[in-house]
């Protein structure tokens, strides 16, 4: 049996790679996880930190920009932007029917501090646990 496949895309694979590294620690049977950055792919430290507070290591995944074919051989294309500060992205017209887009802050466009980008990315890293907690109700639609 095929495994469905879910890509979690962000601008620069750092609020990706922690819905990934969440959606890794459910317990949705018969889908696997992937993610990658529209525009580039860096680490922020204080993503990793903040799901490391939650005993979630993602520090050692490799961090890389989206693959056009990986999109197309996705079963479902979460893309996470802010709708406000994130630059527009084109996904492949072949793929646009399997996108649900999360609306999420850009902490590094947000935060006018250090500690308010910290407090920000801890806030995201709580909002990605409620939407990819919530992503059974999402796959119901695509499986």
């Amino acid at each position: 049996m095929t495994q469905n496949e879910i890509y979690f895309l962000s601008p620069n694979h750092q609020r990706s790679l922690m819905a990934e590294g969440w959606a890794q620690k459910t317990d949705i049977s018969g889908w696997k996880f992937n993610s990658g950055g529209w525009a580039d792919a860096r680490t922020n430290e204080f993503s990793v930190e903040a799901m490391k507070e939650l005993c979630i290591d993602i520090s050692e995944k490799k961090k890389k920009r989206a693959d056009p074919q990986q999109l197309d051989e996705a079963s479902v294309i979460i893309a996470i932007h802010d709708f406000d500060e994130d630059h527009e992205f084109e996904i492949p017209h072949d793929c646009l029917d399997k996108v649900v887009h999360w609306n999420l802050p850009n902490p590094e466009k947000r935060a006018k501090t250090p500690i308010e980008e910290w407090v920000i990315y801890q806030e995201v890293c709580d909002s990605l646990a409620i939407k990819v907690k919530s992503l059974k109700d999402v796959l119901n639609t695509f499986a």
